[in-house]
């Protein structure tokens, strides 16, 4: 079975988050760069079914060249292939044009049977990824499971509803986006490591896209552009109502007013 996995690095999640005044990106530097948790989980549900049904599971990433960092260290926990996507046009791009790039660079370096990501990354929270590289890909999709096995190029899985288990079938080949329940990921070795550092990553730019169906890189659609952020206001005391014997009056009047009731 041939996996593919996404890979992505987010600031660490214990850093404050800002927004830049100019770009309206998020502010990556100083805060220390990490692979998302998320994406070691969908990682280590690859190398499961690798285990159990042989074959081989490639990282893929979109990112500037510190991204390569996170392959590596995919790699230590035992992916056999890493491609990195990098590119100064790549930069600030939104989920439509990230979802192109990526389906372009799994179209020139698969085929794949499987396509695994996380439900959504930890910077963005946009969650719409899979489910685009689904279409772009003409694939099935299968989003958001806790818990997926594939039995003879059959996918079954279990999505988490409000009041309910759903249990979902599909035909591979898939793109399948899972959850912080997946499995919990391993730490690498040092044999890992010291195999990482010897292991090329194929790096693809812009060039080395265009013309790879199904969206070759000249044919991509703008991005979106951020025009202006700002910050969210300070926040003020609460008025404080003295009981006078008509407070409860005021309070009364206050919250109408505020379209609270």
């Amino acid at each position: 079975m041939e996996i593919a996995v996404l890979i992505k690095q987010v600031p660490d999640t214990a850093s404050p988050r800002t927004l830049d005044p100019h770009t309206g990106r998020i502010t990556r530097d100083p805060s220390e760069a990490v692979v998302d948790e998320i994406s070691e989980r969908a990682l280590e549900k690859a190398l499961q079914l690798r285990k159990a049904n042989g074959g081989e599971v490639t990282v893929i990433a979109m990112g500037p060249e510190k991204a390569v960092a996170a392959l590596r260290h995919a790699l230590a926990m035992g992916a056999d292939r890493a491609v990195h996507l990098s590119d100064e046009s790549f930069a600030g791009a939104d989920l439509v044009r990230t979802a192109q790039l990526l389906a372009t660079g799994i179209h020139s370096t698969g085929p794949f049977d499987l396509i695994i990501a996380g439900n959504a990354s930890t910077d963005g929270r946009g969650g719409a990824i899979p489910a685009m590289l689904a279409e772009l890909l003409d694939v099935a999709q299968a989003t958001s499971l806790q818990a997926f096995d594939v039995i003879g190029g059959v996918l079954t899985g279990e999505r988490v509803l409000e009041d309910s288990i759903q249990r979902i079938q599909a035909t591979l080949p898939a793109v399948v986006s899972v959850t912080e329940q997946i499995a919990e990921p391993r730490y690498p070795g040092f044999k890992g490591i010291m195999m990482a550092k010897r292991k090329k990553i194929l790096g693809l730019d812009a060039a080395a896209l265009a013309g790879c169906s199904p969206a070759a890189a000249g044919g991509l659609i703008g991005t979106n552009v951020v025009r202006s952020v700002s910050e969210n206001p300070s926040r003020t005391s609460g008025e404080k109502f003295a009981d006078d014997g008509f407070a409860g009056v005021r309070i009364s009047d206050y919250i109408t007013a505020e379209g609270l009731v």
